[in-house]
């Protein structure tokens, strides 16, 4: 994740292009091993299986291609009072209820950022490599938005920080 404040109010997280390459090929692997393993135990795929498959992974394939291509970006901006996201409609901060910051598998080797929205639904903002770093950055978003940070640790549960 790159962080950039291009002018002050504003907080842009550009994702990773390598994360999404990285995405992409763990789900051809999957997708590889799946079409070749069921060949392989003697089980004829079924078209209806394969398309499944296809519909299951679609958007998770799709939106690796689109960071791929395009990148990722989330702006916190102050002025508009609003999130700004690639391909998403614009969030206005009064619709956060809280930043969250989760360690991803239970490790604060990575974690991730996600905004809570009032109606309960999680929009992810990224993936950081450290969860004091990602830690900061919701902390500073949230100054923006003028909303709480939730952050869960590894043994602990979520804590309400302070926003």
């Amino acid at each position: 994740m790159r962080i950039s404040h291009p002018v002050p109010g504003v907080l842009v997280v550009t994702d990773r292009r390598p994360a999404a390459l990285l995405r992409l090929l763990i789900w051809t692997v999957v997708v590889g091993a799946f079409c070749i393993a069921l060949p392989a135990a003697g089980a004829a795929p079924s078209p209806w299986l394969a398309l499944v498959v296809a519909l299951v992974l679609s958007p998770y394939l799709v939106d690796a291609v689109r960071v791929l291509v395009h990148g990722r970006v989330h702006a916190f901006d102050a002025r508009r009072g609003e999130l700004r996201a690639t391909g998403r409609a614009p969030i206005a901060f009064a619709r956060i209820r809280q930043l969250e910051v989760d360690a991803v598998n239970g490790t604060c080797e990575e974690s991730r950022l996600a905004v809570r929205l009032d109606d309960g639904t999680t929009v992810n903002v990224t993936i950081g490599d450290s969860f004091s770093a990602t830690l900061a950055l919701a902390r500073e978003a949230a100054a923006l938005a003028g909303v709480p940070v939730c952050a869960g640790g590894v043994a602990a549960g979520p804590r309400l920080l302070g926003g």
